[in-house]
C-alpha cells in the first residue's frame, strides 16, 4: 500500500497547462483599421501645414544665408558683392525667382576684371560668378521668391521699385542707387504663408 508524505510542497495541487490564447476576430480588425484611419484623417493635414512651414523657414533661413555671405565677402575682399535675383528659364528658374552672389573686384580670391557676368555666365566661364543659380522653388518643393523690392514709407510696405539685385561694398553696406532703403524679398509657400526676408542697409540680413 503506498504512502503520502504529509506537508509535501506541492502536494494536492493539480499541473495546469498553458491557458489557450483566443485570436483576433475579423470585427475588432476592422475596428482598430477604423480607429487608425480616422486618426491619420485628422491628423495629416497638420502635418502637412508643419511639414509646409518648415520648408518655407528652411528656404527663408538659406536666402538670409546668401545674403550675409555676399556681404561678410565684401567686407573680407574689399571689393563689390551682389546677390543677383532672375526669373528667367533661361537659366532654369522658370517658376520663381533664383539667386546667386557675384562679384566684381579685381583683388582678393574673385580677382574678377570682366566685369559683372551675364545671365548664361558659369563659374567656369566668368570669374564673377561665385555660386551657381540656387533654385527654392525646387529645392524646397513649392517655395517661391516673389521680385525684390524696396521698403516705402510709412515703414513695414513691401510695395516699392522692383530690384534685381542687392549690391554690397567693402564696408558691408546695402549700396545699390536704385533701392536707397532696404529691400525685402517675400519667400512663399504653396499654401500662401509668407515669410519677409530684409537686407538692410549695413547690418546683416534677417527674417521677418
Amino acid at each position: 500500500m503506498g504512502t503520502t508524505v504529509a506537508g509535501r510542497p506541492g502536494a494536492g495541487r493539480r499541473a495546469f497547462g498553458p491557458r489557450g490564447h483566443r485570436g483576433v476576430t475579423a470585427l475588432e480588425l476592422l475596428v482598430v483599421v477604423g480607429i487608425l484611419a480616422i486618426l491619420a484623417a485628422v491628423g495629416m493635414p497638420a502635418l502637412l501645414g508643419l511639414l509646409e512651414r518648415s520648408r518655407l523657414d528652411a528656404g527663408a533661413s538659406e536666402l538670409v544665408g546668401a545674403l550675409r555671405r555676399a556681404q561678410a565677402l565684401a567686407v573680407s575682399e574689399g571689393g563689390y558683392f551682389r546677390v543677383h535675383f532672375r526669373l528667367d528659364a533661361n537659366v532654369g528658374c522658370p517658376n520663381s525667382h533664383c539667386y546667386r552672389i557675384e562679384c566684381n573686384t579685381q583683388g582678393g580670391s574673385c580677382n574678377n576684371s570682366l566685369g559683372w557676368p551675364g545671365l548664361t555666365d558659369t563659374k567656369a566661364t566668368h570669374p564673377g560668378v561665385v555660386t551657381d543659380w540656387v533654385d527654392l522653388f525646387t529645392q524646397y518643393r513649392g517655395v517661391t521668391v516673389d521680385p525684390t523690392r524696396k521698403w516705402t514709407d510709412p515703414p513695414g510696405k513691401c510695395d516699392g521699385n522692383t530690384i534685381n539685385w542687392i549690391t554690397y561694398n567693402s564696408r558691408g553696406a546695402f549700396v545699390d542707387p536704385s533701392a536707397a532703403a532696404p529691400a525685402c524679398i517675400p519667400v512663399k509657400n504653396l499654401s500662401g504663408a509668407t515669410r519677409t526676408v530684409v537686407a538692410q542697409y549695413a547690418r546683416g540680413a534677417r527674417v521677418q
